[in-house]
């Protein structure tokens, strides 16, 4: 499995993600090979690591 961490790059916003998860889901769909559906699906998890981690830092602490 390739490596799903995120890189050195400034996280993706939200909407972006999305737009790249909507292209990807699609192609995954319409593919029948498994290694396209497989690359597709691990490189969705990889946009959403990049965009979670955003979301997580602009969040204050409990007090």
């Amino acid at each position: 499995m390739s490596d799903t961490k995120p890189t050195g790059e400034p996280p993706l916003e939200p909407k972006e993600a999305l737009v790249d998860i909507r292209t990807l889901a699609r192609v995954a769909l319409q593919s029948g090979d498994m290694a396209v559906m497989q690359r597709d699906l691990e490189t969705i998890l990889t946009i959403a690591e990049m965009v979670l981690p955003l979301r997580k830092q602009s969040q204050t602490p409990p007090e």
